[in-house]
């Protein structure tokens, strides 16, 4: 049976420090029918020259250089409308990839035409890989409307949108392959939101009736470090991702006003006013008075409960109120 090409796109931005050790696995998949796409954008760094060692060394390694810094959307979607897979893979240029990734994304594609994505669970880690640590992800379990495969769990809007709305986006965005059809009809990679632009294209895939697929084992080093886009943009406005990705739930919610139960939409309004008043304790640890009094607010008015008060955020959330200086 012939295997079906994949293409790999990875974007990529002044990652000398890493994209070698991300290269590296990538090369080394069990898989190799695969083209490997990496979109410089416009890096200053020597992130350019990694890349060019890594193309003399495998053929299968395509330096895209663009003339100008295309964004990281515009960087995703450049690479895909260049992509010749019948899957394409979107991973990061920081992480580090297990060899049976690729082989175990394309078996579940291959055996299940209905679901359009599919995704892995991941290990957290810094720089040593033997310091890695699993996200633990209980939550994630067979059951109801979620389906339990061999070795992956599965299923459409009912399974995933409640776990999006109570626990927030757990999907490992740099372990994402998808058919190539399921993303176009999904409109691409898109930057109305920025910070939450993978969980903004999950709620497409779901809205448009097409399942994914979480497999099981921990197939990805995931890397935390302060230069990372995340960490850098909640450095410099800790509510700014928050905010975007409520919006984007909030709209979706509006949009699609049965999508979840009244008790699913409870256990929303608590994780976002938990989240509001985190977010507030940033600014007060910043000396950002404004702000701190407005994500308490924010808090309150996500309740809509009847605890609409500080008192009623102090017995609902006491360690947090405690650090905030909540009365």
């Amino acid at each position: 049976m012939t295997q079906p090409l994949v293409s790999v796109c990875i974007p990529a931005y002044n990652g000398a420090a890493f994209i070698g050790q991300t290269l590296e696995s990538v090369i080394a998949q069990s898989y190799e029918n695969v083209e490997i796409l990496v979109g410089n954008n416009c890096s200053t760094d020597a992130t350019g020259e990694i890349i060019d060692r890594f193309c003399a060394r495998d053929p299968r390694v395509v330096h895209v250089r663009h003339e100008k810094n295309l964004g990281y959307v515009g960087n995703l979607n450049t690479l895909f409308a260049m992509a010749k897979g019948e899957y394409v893979a979107f991973y990061h240029a920081d992480d580090v990839y297990q060899p049976t990734l690729v082989q175990k994304e394309v078996e579940i594609l291959d055996a299940n035409p209905e679901v359009g994505a599919v995704f892995c669970k991941a290990k957290n880690f810094c720089d040593d890989l033997e310091q890695a640590r699993r996200c633990k992800q209980r939550f994630l379990k067979p059951g109801g409307a979620m389906k339990q495969g061999d070795g992956y769990l599965w299923g459409g809007m009912d399974a995933f949108l409640p776990i999006f709305l109570r626990e927030g986006n757990f999907i490992v965005c740099p372990s994402f392959m998808t058919r190539r059809g399921a993303l176009e009809r999904a409109g691409l990679w898109s930057d109305a939101y920025v910070g939450p632009e993978d969980l903004n294209l999950w709620l497409r895939y779901l809205k448009n009736g097409v399942p994914l697929a979480v497999i099981t084992d921990y197939l990805i080093y995931y890397r935390k470090h302060t230069a990372s886009g995340t960490a850098t943009l909640r450095a410099i406005s800790p509510g700014f991702q928050r905010d975007n990705h409520f919006r984007l739930l909030d709209d979706f919610l509006g949009e699609n006003p049965t999508a979840a139960p009244a008790h699913h939409l409870r256990a929303y309004r608590k994780r976002k006013a938990k989240i509001m008043l985190k977010v507030a304790g940033a600014y007060r640890e910043m000396g950002d008075t404004a702000n701190y009094r407005e994500y308490v607010d924010r808090s309150l008015k996500a309740c809509r409960l009847p605890f609409l008060t500080k008192r009623g955020l102090v017995q609902r959330f006491p360690q947090l109120a405690f650090r905030l200086g909540l009365p």
